[in-house]
Formats: structure tokens, C-alpha cells, sequence
């Protein structure tokens, strides 16, 4: 391909409207001449991307990190796993109950529930985590 600008082999397909603002056509353009539009643009990279990272949170779409516990990823999106969801509800009832970090990570490896990976063992921390991001989302 031939850059759009300057007729050098083209490098990147620039979208003209970013992608991120609903643009769907692009043009070739070689290196030097996308660094020159970003330079130009009122919308800087940094901007792009974090209307990208909202728009795909929006849509339910995983935007970095581990897969939390409790969901797994299909097609780039967070979906819920039947299993984990139990042991969450499980987590969340021993907790309501009383019982302690250690306690709960006892009763789920007495009933043979699994972590990530196929894992038996539970640590307090492990625990505790999932119980801050069910808290967090309630208060949502």
C-alpha cells in the first residue's frame, strides 16, 4: 500500500475518525506521516485510548488485567462462570455469617471448591480480594 500523504510505503491504517468515536474507515499511512497527524490531532493518543478502554467497558468487554473470580472471558467479553459464581455466593454467605477469612478459605477447600488454575487451596488474601470487588459492585 501507498501512504495516503506522501506516497511512501504505508505502515498503518489511520482511521479517520477514531475508532473510538464511531469511525470506521481508514487510510494508509506510512510511519513518519502518523506520527505527524497524532502530533496534530486535538485528541491525543492518551485520549483515544481512554475513550477506547470506556467504550469497551460500556460494552461489557474485558479491558486489562486478570479475569476476576467468578467470570472467564469469550470473545473478549466478561462472562459469568456458573461454578465460580457459586463459590462467590458461597464466599459472601460465610462472610455475612461471620466467619472468618481463614474460616471461609477452610469451608471451600473442605468442599473441594477450586480456584482459578484447578487450585484446592485458599488463601485469606484471595478471599478477601473477592470480597472487596463484591462489595465495590454493590455499591455501584
Amino acid at each position: 500500500m501507498i501512504c495516503f500523504e506522501c506516497g511512501e510505503n504505508a505502515e498503518y491504517q489511520h482511521h479517520v475518525i477514531p475508532k473510538s468515536k464511531g469511525g470506521r474507515r481508514t487510510v494508509p499511512l506510512c510511519g513518519v506521516c502518523h506520527v505527524k497527524i497524532h502530533g496534530r490531532l486535538a485528541l491525543h493518543t492518551a485520549d483515544l485510548t481512554r475513550d477506547a478502554l470506556r467504550v469497551r467497558k460500556e460494552n461489557g468487554m474485558k479491558t486489562g488485567g486478570t479475569v476476576p473470580f467468578g467470570y472467564h472471558v469469550k470473545k473478549g467479553r466478561l462472562i459469568k462462570d456458573g461454578n465460580e459464581q457459586k463459590a462467590v455466593r458461597l464466599i459472601l454467605a460465610l462472610s455475612r455469617k461471620g466467619q472468618s477469612l481463614r474460616g471461609i478459605c477452610r469451608e471451600l477447600e473442605a468442599a473441594g471448591v477450586a480456584r482459578k488454575k484447578g487450585s484446592l487451596t485458599w488463601h485469606p488474601q484471595v478471599v478477601s480480594d473477592i470480597l472487596q470487588r463484591e462489595l465495590k459492585a454493590a455499591l455501584i
